[in-house]
């Protein structure tokens, strides 16, 4: 049986403000590699849904696109994309391991928020 299981990308806002704006530099992977995720989960689930949430009014959202990387930050490629309604994104890990989420939203003017470095939000271990 694959049971699903869910981890919060984007949490309470208690815990930090991920879809808030930021500074003005555009997303990049530059420093990332030095940053700790604030969310780690272990799961021996290769399938998991990260959901989301936007605090901007949706109809100036493009899509959210949930970013991946595979070496702890060093480089980070798009997973996934969704529009603002979707609330979530099902995930399929590939081979056991650690991944590392960071996400993104996408204007109607391709601009992406927060404009700076990705860094980890999410890491989930699959074993």
């Amino acid at each position: 049986m694959n049971a699903s299981r869910t981890y919060a990308l984007v949490a309470l806002a208690t815990l930090w403000p991920i879809f808030a704006v930021a500074q003005d530099s555009p997303p990049s992977a530059e420093n990332a590699a030095t940053t700790t995720p604030a969310i780690r989960r272990t799961t021996r689930q290769p399938q998991f849904q990260i959901p989301f949430s936007v605090d901007r009014p949706s109809s100036e959202i493009a899509e959210v696109r949930l970013y991946m990387s595979l070496d702890r930050g060093r480089s980070w490629q798009v997973a996934d994309a969704k529009p603002p309604s979707a609330n979530g994104f099902p995930f399929r890990a590939q081979s056991d391991g650690v991944y590392w989420f960071a996400s993104r939203i996408v204007d109607k003017q391709q601009r992406q928020w927060p404009q700076r470095s990705l860094s980890p939000e999410l890491e989930v271990w699959v074993d």
